[in-house]
């Protein structure tokens, strides 16, 4: 078994932290409007539907990791599809999480455009955001970990800024329910995919748990979590937008914080994309930490080396495209990128694994 030099230095805990963080980065600023265009007043159960799906993955990421214990996707791929195979699977999954890092990165760019600095320059703000990634990442697993904790309580405070909507809310926005054919409401999972990424993280924090079997139930605990705010957040937003405003409105989450009044401050929506610097940097921390790695492993470079690359690759879309339109469409293409990282591989692996078990059991028989 190949040992990783960073093995145990994550308490299982935490892994409810880093989950609920990860998951509710930038995704929770503007799903609503993507659901309900698809099942309307329905949303929520499709997101509850998204949610069982969810840990159904979770279990699955779980029993590969158990199964070689104390490896990392990057090498378990190696190790079932040979080096060949193995390095074109783990190309992929390189690109996969530079593009979710680069997407997280401008859906936060956008919302610091469009709602705080409308003249910034978008390469000083990608440079800062990078160079920020950068030195958290230089930093290790534990100080990448210490900024996902503090984040997630970042989220749960915002999170309870949502109540004051409920003085303007229409509860009669949630009926008729139960209206959408059972292929609509999983059409209105589908579109939660994006949402829900992160989970796939599992594959590489795992095998640095202490005790990996007990995380097991934190690993549910957290999406319980994750599931809840998204839930809870989507009949707020149903309460207080009427459908069409719904359907209008890109950014709802930050929409309903327009509204919270303190008597010191005026705009508490500028506070809240402020935090959400904070609240989107264990994305591009974890997001940024896994590619390292598998640049490193692929190519045989340093870390600085690898670091330039990475940041190369990023920067430049990021300063080109900068238009809600354009980044609503790559974040969009990332739906049929998590689907396949996220459901499709995981289980592929899952019956490959579970095929060389049996085959293994019955050739013992045979022997017998």
């Amino acid at each position: 078994m190949v040992q990783n030099k960073e093995t145990q230095s994550i308490n299982p805990l935490l892994i409810i932290f880093i989950l609920a963080a990860v998951q509710t980065s930038f995704g929770i600023t503007s799903y609503q409007r993507i659901v309900f265009e698809e099942v309307e007043q329905d949303s929520w159960i499709s997101i509850l539907v998204a949610g069982i799906i969810l840990h159904i993955m979770g279990a699955i990421v779980y029993f590969i990791v158990k199964t070689y214990k104390g490896l990392s996707l990057y090498i378990i791929n190696d190790q079932i599809f040979g080096k060949k195979i193995g390095s074109l699977i783990n190309l992929f999954l390189v690109s996969y999480f530079i593009y979710v890092y680069w997407i997280n990165l401008a859906n936060l760019l956008l919302i610091i455009k469009v709602w705080v600095f409308p003249n910034i320059s978008l390469l000083v703000l990608t440079s800062l955001l990078l160079f920020l990634t950068i030195y958290g990442v230089q930093g290790g697993i534990r100080v990448i970990i210490g900024c996902t904790f503090i984040a997630f309580f970042m989220a749960i405070w915002m999170w309870f800024l949502s109540f004051q909507t409920l003085d303007y809310a229409n509860y009669f926005n949630i009926t008729p329910i139960f209206t959408h054919k059972p292929m609509e409401i999983l059409k209105g999972s589908y579109m939660m995919t994006v949402s829900y990424l992160g989970f796939e993280l599992l594959f590489f924090l795992l095998p640095l748990i202490k005790n990996v079997e007990k995380s097991k139930k934190f690993i549910h605990i957290g999406f319980s979590l994750t599931i809840f705010l998204y839930f809870s957040v989507m009949l707020f937003s149903i309460f207080y937008f009427g459908p069409t405003q719904l359907r209008r409105t890109v950014w709802a989450t930050l929409t309903m914080y327009k509204i919270a009044k303190l008597p010191f401050l005026e705009r508490m929506e500028i506070i809240v994309v402020s935090l959400w610097i904070i609240v989107t940097l264990p994305s591009l921390l974890l997001y940024m930490w896994v590619s390292l790695k598998g640049v490193k492993k692929l190519f045989k470079i340093g870390q600085y080396s690898a670091l330039l690359i990475i940041s190369g690759i990023i920067i430049v879309p990021s300063i080109l495209i900068d238009d809600v339109g354009q980044v609503m469409y790559f974040t969009d293409l990332l739906r049929y990128f998590g689907l396949i990282v996220t459901v499709i591989y995981p289980v592929l692996l899952f019956v490959i694994i579970m095929g060389k078990k049996i085959l293994r059991r019955l050739f013992n028989r045979s022997k017998k």
